[in-house]
């Protein structure tokens, strides 16, 4: 949430200091869009990348869990199958 903050705050600011040099407005609005567009990539492929990473681990851990539970029914099988039948 907060680096979505930043990115608004940003870009409010981004008006603010384009419009105090004065510049031409179509030059203006075409840095204020193409500035705001790049900050808006960034923001969302950090936020991508760092999600993916974090679904990335846990998909990992529990392939690990499931591969680890697979394991230990088939040793409790193999304890049930050679304890020898008292008659």
């Amino acid at each position: 949430m907060g680096l979505i903050m930043a990115l608004f705050i940003f870009i409010c600011g981004l008006w603010g200091i384009i419009k105090s040099y004065q510049a031409n407005p179509l030059t203006a609005l075409a840095f204020f869009i193409g500035t705001s567009c790049s900050a808006f990539a960034f923001v969302s492929t950090y936020l991508f990348a760092l999600f993916g990473a974090v679904a990335g681990g846990v998909y990992g851990v529990a392939k690990v869990a499931e591969t680890n539970a697979r394991i230990g029914q088939g040793q409790r099988r193999q304890n049930v199958q050679n304890h020898p039948h008292h008659q």
